[in-house]
């Protein structure tokens, strides 16, 4: 059985449609909200040595971001911030 899409390519996958035409803009910015909701519970779920952690940091400015539907019409300086985000790659690899 395949293995599902990494987050990060998900996220990656998100801002290429978001960017592609306005016909995607909804779907993406639909599809950036659900991983958010991903990197929120993983940020939630942290044990307690990894709060302060640079993982943390990351996690935190990812859940930091507005994905809110009424800005579709600045959708590109939305696309472009979530671009720009450092995402965390997990235990011990930030």
């Amino acid at each position: 059985m395949a293995q599902a899409p990494s987050r990060p390519k998900r996220w990656a996958d998100a801002i290429r449609k978001g960017k592609e035409g306005c016909d995607y803009v909804r779907e993406a910015f639909n599809e950036l909200q659900e991983l958010k909701t991903e990197y929120e519970e993983w940020k939630d779920n942290l044990p307690e040595n990894l709060q302060n952690s640079e993982l943390a940091n990351k996690l935190e400015a990812i859940v930091d971001m507005d994905f809110d539907e009424s800005q579709v019409e600045d959708c590109e300086g939305v696309f472009d911030e979530a671009e720009s985000a450092e995402l965390p790659q997990g235990f011990g690899r930030d």
